[in-house]
């Protein structure tokens, strides 16, 4: 009897149990953590991740083009253009070497050139001519385009499209320019913006930028594009100078692509005037020699209004001058030619083609030929950038047989030795980019036993590409 009491006393307690567990809440359901949200990037930020990936790789190759117009006073527009590639390996380290391969087209003037780097060294090579320069990988690269032209600060509009390769990133409304186009100083911006080409990985493959601004009288236009890839391996040593030793050293290297832009602007503008002065000097004949010209073009062909006008003087031992004068001008497709003041004549070999390109040769003799550079140097002036320039011996060579030739005067054979100085100039307006002024000179002692006898040829230009007021 005492353990049936028992056991039911048990039974009741366990019905009581589950009673209370049947009237008590569930338990809760374990917790899962929440994966956390990731934030939504603007087309700004997206752009500075793919930008910042190109500008760490190691190696890259951008292709690019870039042209660029000028407009003088509202009236000729220069035009230039560079079609190239860039290779870079082991970019950011001072063992960088890179190739530069370029299409130049200023005007009518078209050069090819190769630009390389390697050792601390550039070597350059344009229009058959070779140059060297030294420099650091860092200066290096700040000379060339930036990976990705685009700084997103500088946009207050950037906007992103999605398509089926990618996606299009605009830019626009700017605050200012890129601070890699090179304006002059005090230029205005008209407008200024770009793309940004991503594929579907995110990565950056093509940027474009287009600016419009103004300076002074000048109104300007520059258009890029730049397309970019970043290889795991890249492999440019083959590629370095075979005999660097045979390249000229130019403290500025862009000297022979300032000589060629200066020739295609000659070549292109309409509207030309120039005074020059030429002096030749022996001391063996002796003689003085002084040319000044008038020079002045405007319209091409049967439209060609056009003056060259010539003053000599030669003065020999006697110390007395004898002076003429030809003009030469061109009008309604005629050129007639006055000597000494006497009356005109007609010359109908002369056409508007051999006219306007007597004009452009006589132009030019003052210009320093690409060929003769062993050496360059630029300096800023109040409003000119002034180029200085040293003949080589070629250039010696040269001018001493065309002025031995001019003076009917040989010296082969008769001199024991000969010292020379050779050198040239161009000035560059700031804002215009057209050459000022240029000229040349030369000077050559000829020993003959003990007694010297000096050579000597100078050419001063002053040149202006708007018309008179």
């Amino acid at each position: 009897m005492k353990y049936a009491v028992r056991l039911i006393a048990a039974v009741l307690s366990w019905i009581l149990l589950l009673n209370l567990v049947a009237c008590s809440d569930p338990a809760p359901a374990p917790e899962h953590p929440t994966a956390p949200t990731q934030p939504v990037l603007t087309a700004g930020e997206i752009y500075d991740a793919a930008k910042a990936k190109v500008l760490v790789a190691p190696n890259r190759i951008t292709s690019y083009t870039i042209t660029r117009q000028s407009t003088v006073a509202g009236q000729q527009t220069y035009h230039e253009s560079t079609l190239g590639t860039a290779s870079f390996s082991d970019v950011g380290t001072e063992n960088m070497i890179a190739i530069v391969d370029e299409d130049l087209v200023y005007g009518t003037v078209k050069a090819e050139h190769l630009l390389s780097f390697c050792n601390g060294r550039t070597y350059s090579r344009i229009s058959g001519c070779v140059f060297g320069a030294d420099m650091t990988a860092t200066e290096f690269m700040d000379q060339q385009l930036p990976a990705a032209l685009l700084d997103a600060t500088l946009y207050e509009s950037i906007v992103l499209a999605n398509n089926s390769d990618g996606a299009v990133i605009t830019f626009s409304q700017p605050k200012d320019m890129e601070n890699w186009v090179d304006t002059p100083s005090g230029a205005t911006m008209v407008s200024a913006g770009g793309t940004a080409t991503l594929d579907t990985d995110g990565v950056l493959v093509q940027t474009t930028y287009k600016a419009e601004y103004t300076c002074g009288d000048v109104q300007f236009s520059l258009t890029v594009s730049l397309r970019c890839t970043t290889p795991a391996q890249l492999e440019l040593s083959s590629l370095h100078p075979e005999h660097p030793e045979d390249y000229a050293t130019l403290s500025c290297l862009d000297a022979p692509k300032l000589l060629l832009r200066a020739a295609g602007n000659i070549f292109s503008s309409n509207t030309i005037s120039a005074t020059a002065e030429e002096t030749i000097y022996s001391e063996m004949i002796p003689l003085t020699r002084q040319r000044s010209s008038q020079i002045s073009a405007s319209g091409q062909g049967q439209t060609l209004l056009a003056t060259l006008s010539n003053t000599v003087s030669v003065k020999d031992y006697r110390d007395q001058p004898s002076i003429t004068t030809q003009t030469y001008s061109f009008q309604n497709g005629v050129c007639s030619v006055i000597i000494d003041g006497g009356e005109p004549t007609v010359q109908p070999e002369i056409s508007a083609q051999s006219m306007r390109a007597s004009i452009e040769d006589t132009l030019l003799s003052a210009l320093f030929a690409t060929r003769y550079l062993a050496g360059a140097t630029i300096t800023e002036q109040e409003d000119v950038y002034r180029l200085e320039f040293t003949g080589n011996e070629a250039y010696c060579e040269d001018l001493t047989q065309a002025l031995s030739g001019f003076l009917n005067l040989s010296m082969e054979g008769v001199t024991s030795h000969h010292s020379t100085l050779a050198n040239g100039y161009l000035c560059i307006d700031k804002v215009t980019g057209l050459p000022v002024a240029m000229g040349m000179y030369f000077s050559r002692t000829h020993m003959f036993g003990d007694i010297p006898y000096r050579m000597s040829y100078q050419l001063d230009q002053v040149i202006s590409f708007t018309p008179a007021a």
